[in-house]
């Protein structure tokens, strides 16, 4: 990987932005690892590895999770 492995805890620590940080953390713990994975570029097979679930489920998941940030974003938004 061209980047450094991060932690659930230390993403979060890094998040500036205060709506970015409360949509992240409205998401289960695992869920938050699996983007956090694909924002780190591993492939969709090693994140479903990793998690224990296909590379197809966990493109569904990242699916399910931008609709939900993107309803998210559209609520908050005055």
């Amino acid at each position: 990987m061209l980047f450094e492995e991060l932690t659930v805890d230390n993403f979060l620590d890094s998040i500036e932005e205060e709506q970015i940080y409360q949509m992240i953390c409205s998401i289960d713990q695992e869920l938050v690892q699996v983007l956090l994975m694909h924002l780190q570029g591993y492939s969709l097979h090693d994140i479903g590895q990793k998690v224990g679930i296909s590379g197809s489920a966990v493109k569904k998941l990242l699916q399910r999770l931008k609709k939900k940030f993107f309803k998210m974003i559209l609520v908050s938004d005055p």
